[in-house]
């Protein structure tokens, strides 16, 4: 017998029967070998007759569920209540399972009645905590639905079930209802810029886990860049801007076009920003956000995963990037400045990962005199072209996702560490503006300013 188990895990008899209830709720999938040596399902029905045969039989699963199963006997041998950040996990995936048994019309509606919420929401003066707690729900819910059905997309067209476009056609309402939801969050954000408190201590908002902090870094994005707005909209800031670029700036950017056109000297802003700093007009302001709302669709293969004190896994962070700029290119409909802000947010100009370092190669293998012209730009064009290194939404979100993982809890970097705001930006412009220049120094400046504005810190209560 010559069976590749390097994917399973023996789960005991015992464990099973402790917990049968849990499993089959969370649809736990089990496996046992069959005479030919092939590895096959037991199906559900059968599981009390396997393991109450008198003949011995070894039962696996897959390695992916390992971490749930843990948590469920966990609780069964402690009694004791998970951590908020596995707590919110499991929710997840619990969540994550009952919306892949939904039909896409189900789906639809779900989001559709959140999107009906939150348009009545923006009828409010403030944000009240009953509408904080509807809107991290409905965050929540469309990013996770959007996250199994583009899984079960995967699997489909991997089986040869559907066509790429036939699942676009398939999504396109889904998308639609999605943005509208995204919309009217956008809108009730920016009525209302300080937030103070009002989503502290909501679920899937304050704790650790993925859907926690996709939802911290949407509302971020989406205030960061109504506060970049703003700032532009002052003439006085970007004659400050050129003023302050030789002796500030010219240097780093100077560093990072070095390595991508050994030709280019970086005197004055407009060298650097293919032309020049510039504002975001409304409809940029509205929809954007949605990358950030879905910047990690990619780890939905890796839905109980989350970056605690001993869980930091380089390949499946990396690994999520690709996906989620596959997921969003192939099985939803999306304006190309929304996917490649979701593609190019872990690019750290050049010292990170994702599609820049292939269009780069690529042009290369084409022209090998090839030479790219800008550090950074506010066209999805350019960037898609190779014209320039960096792309600003891309860039911004970046600033806000490294932020976020300094200031989580449940993301324990540096021996448990844990930072205030100012340490979090003391560390970033130190390792990631002096040292490398991975984040865009003007944004990050401007980012700086926007942290420190705020009256609180308490996590993300921007």
């Amino acid at each position: 017998m010559n069976v590749d188990l390097s994917q399973y895990q023996i789960i005991a008899s015992s464990i099973i029967r402790d917990n049968k209830a849990s499993f089959i709720r969370a649809n736990i999938p089990f496996m046992r070998i069959n005479r030919e040596g092939k590895i096959v399902p037991i199906p559900i029905k059968d599981i009390d007759m396997v393991l109450n045969s008198p003949k011995a039989m070894n039962i696996y699963i897959n390695k992916d569920y390992q971490k749930y199963i843990a948590s469920i006997v966990n609780i069964k041998k402690t009694k004791e209540k998970l951590n908020p950040a596995m707590e919110a996990e499991k929710d997840s995936l619990e969540r994550m399972l009952k919306f892949q048994k939904m039909s896409l019309g189900e789906k639809i509606d779900r989001i559709s009645n959140h999107s009906r919420k939150m348009t009545e929401a923006l009828k409010e003066k403030t944000i009240t905590k009953t509408v904080a707690h509807d809107m991290i729900e409905s965050q929540t819910d469309a990013s996770l639905i959007l996250k199994s059905t583009v899984f079960q997309n995967f699997k489909q067209v991997k089986n040869n079930d559907k066509t790429f476009e036939k699942i676009q056609n398939e999504n396109r309402e889904l998308m639609k209802v999605t943005k509208n939801l995204v919309i009217s969050i956008v809108k009730i954000l920016s009525k209302n810029p300080e937030t103070s408190d009002v989503f502290s201590n909501l679920k899937h908002y304050s704790e650790g886990g993925t859907a926690a902090h996709s939802n911290r870094v949407f509302v971020m994005f989406t205030d960061f860049i109504r506060f970049y707005n703003t700032q532009t909209n002052e003439n006085s800031f970007f004659v400050k801007m050129r003023r302050q670029f030789s002796e500030e700036y010219s240097q780093f950017y100077q560093n990072i076009i070095n390595k991508y056109n050994d030709y280019k000297t970086i005197t004055i802003l407009e060298d650097a920003i293919e032309s020049g700093l510039g504002r975001l007009n409304e409809n940029e302001l509205l929809n954007l956000p949605v990358a950030a709302l879905l910047h990690d669709i990619g780890k939905v293969k890796d839905i109980d995963y989350f970056e605690g004190e001993n869980t930091r896994d380089i390949d499946r962070i990396q690994r999520h990037l690709f996906n989620s700029y596959y997921l969003v290119t192939k099985m939803i409909e999306l304006p190309k400045e929304i996917s490649l802000t979701i593609g190019f947010h872990h690019e750290y100009n050049g010292f990170g990962y994702g599609p820049f370092k292939t269009l780069y190669e690529k042009n290369k293998v084409k022209d090998p005199r090839f030479r790219i012209p800008y550090v950074l730009t506010y066209s999805a064009d350019s960037i898609s072209n190779c014209n320039a290194i960096g792309y600003f939404p891309a860039k911004v979100l970046e600033i806000v996702d490294v932020y976020d993982a300094l200031i989580d809890p449940a993301r324990k970097y540096r021996k448990g560490k844990i930072f205030t705001k100012e340490e979090a930006l003391t560390l970033m412009e130190d390792d990631f503006i002096v040292k490398h220049t991975k984040l865009d120094p003007i944004l990050f400046h401007i980012f700086k300013e926007y942290i420190m504005s705020k009256k609180t810190d308490a996590i993300l209560n921007i």
